[in-house]
């Protein structure tokens, strides 16, 4: 039902608000050769959205809710560390995710904007002139910036 899917965002929105990551990954691409023989000049950006926890239920969840993304476990090298579970989803479909939590994110409503607009650029690389190369990298940065700001200083403590 509506009233059923509706928590189902809110409670994913509340996920990706605490624990999850919006993000622009760079895919080094200078000087690999595609399977046509077209060689690539240009690094790749691609819009991502992802979930990764100790937790067992938050990146099945994700996945049941959204219907899309993989899950998989990502195991910890690091004594003192606890393997985790991933759920990633990336590109159109990210974006798409994204528009359907915009109303319910409260933290990273920002990101979640500015993933859209960049998902909204994005054209297949064989497409790709230098500006939009350039409009990709630029909007990967603002993101970059947008998740820094989030952070709060170390030596920053509330007395509430």
């Amino acid at each position: 039902s509506f009233m059923d899917e509706r928590i189902d965002l809110v409670w994913l929105a509340g996920i990706i608000d605490g624990e999850g990551s919006i993000y622009v990954m760079v895919n080094p691409r200078k000087g690999k050769v595609a399977a046509d023989g077209y060689m690539r000049k240009r690094d790749n950006h691609i819009l991502r959205v992802k979930i990764q926890s100790t937790d067992s239920v938050m990146a099945p969840e994700a996945k049941r809710i959204t219907g899309e993304g993989a899950v998989f476990l990502h195991k910890e090298l690091r004594k003192n560390q606890r393997d985790t579970l991933v759920w990633e989803v990336s590109g159109r479909k990210a974006a798409r995710i994204l528009e359907k939590l915009l109303p319910y994110l409260r933290v990273k409503q920002a990101q979640a904007k500015l993933g859209i607009e960049f998902q909204s650029l994005k054209k297949h690389w064989k497409h790709c002139e230098e500006i939009d190369y350039q409009d990709q990298a630029r909007l990967a940065q603002d993101m970059k910036k947008l998740n820094l700001v989030g952070r709060l200083a170390p030596q920053v403590i509330y007395n509430g």
